[in-house]
């Protein structure tokens, strides 16, 4: 009698635990840990532990969505795997920052880096 109720309890736990270890995925994404990202230091790995499995991966191009949340992450890695490029869309919280570099140059130009913000609160 005893192993029949810890069976039943063990099968009435693994749904609780499938939404628990689920909804830690979709907590990775926040504007914290895409800040912690760096360009040309963090790489895919880094990328994917630090904000979960992306929603897609086109090649060279990562996107992560939270389409109820008004969420849009995209980095694009460099051919070495570092991150060439980061973007956050926040609808919701009309939060923009894109955040791109470019390689210096062979001619010893500087690198060049765009950030763009936009932070509206109420």
């Amino acid at each position: 009698m005893l192993k029949i109720r810890l069976t039943i309890l063990a099968v009435s736990l693994v749904p609780a635990v499938v939404l628990l270890v689920g909804g830690c995925a979709s907590e990775k994404l926040t504007y914290e840990r895409f800040s912690m990202l760096k360009h040309g230091m963090s790489d895919k790995t880094e990328a994917e532990l630090t904000l979960g499995t992306p929603n897609k991966k086109l090649g060279d191009q990562w996107i992560w969505e939270r389409i109820d949340d008004g969420l849009t992450v995209r980095i694009e890695f460099n051919p070495d795997g570092t991150i060439k490029s980061k973007q956050w869309f926040d609808t919701v919280n009309n939060r923009i920052d894109v955040d791109d570099m470019e390689p210096p140059r062979s001619d010893g130009d500087a690198s060049t880096v765009t950030r763009v913000r936009t932070i509206d609160q109420p």
